[in-house]
């Protein structure tokens, strides 16, 4: 009949002797990642990197000129090129007595139609002023080199082209 063991600490075993009993002692066991863990902490820097190296590399391409940069001068004629080509600025047109008629006219329709409504007419003669390429001062300027006699023929010529354009306010 074959007795238990009792464990490590002595008794009886299977083979056959002297048997030393001791205290088992405990030996601190440190747990240790697994390798895959490294790899991954491997890999997140490694994917870091990668990408702050192709977002510096992505950078320095779109700000460098393609094939060799230019010298001062290269630069210099290029600005003066440019100078050269480039459209002469739009005059603002001058305040003509057709102009004048028309401004006149539409704006008085316009402020009839929103007799109601004062700030939609406001902004609709604003607009008429901007689409024209004036501004109230230049017809305020205008209207004062006026001569009186002026004055009453532009006024006559005013309510005949109003009587034209009406049936585009209403």
């Amino acid at each position: 009949m074959e007795r238990e063991s009792p464990g490590r600490g002595g008794g009886t075993g299977r083979r056959k002797g002297l048997k030393i009993p001791r205290l088992e002692t405990t030996v601190p066991v440190r747990v240790r990642p697994p390798a895959q863990a490294k790899m991954m902490k491997l890999d997140k820097s490694f994917l870091v990197s990668l990408l702050i190296l192709s977002v510096i590399f992505l950078v320095i391409n779109s700000c460098a000129p393609k094939g060799e940069l230019p010298t001062e001068e290269e630069e210099m004629e290029e600005t003066i090129e440019e100078e050269e080509t480039e459209p002469p600025a739009k005059a603002m047109p001058k305040m003509t007595e057709a102009l004048y008629v028309d401004l006149a006219a539409r704006s008085a329709l316009i402020w009839d139609k929103y007799k109601d409504e004062s700030e939609k007419a406001q902004q609709e003669v604003d607009n008429l002023y901007f689409k024209a390429g004036v501004t109230w001062k230049d017809y305020q300027e205008f209207e004062a080199k006026l001569t009186p006699q002026e004055r009453d023929a532009l006024q006559k010529k005013i309510m005949d082209y109003m009587q034209k354009i009406i049936h585009e306010y209403r």
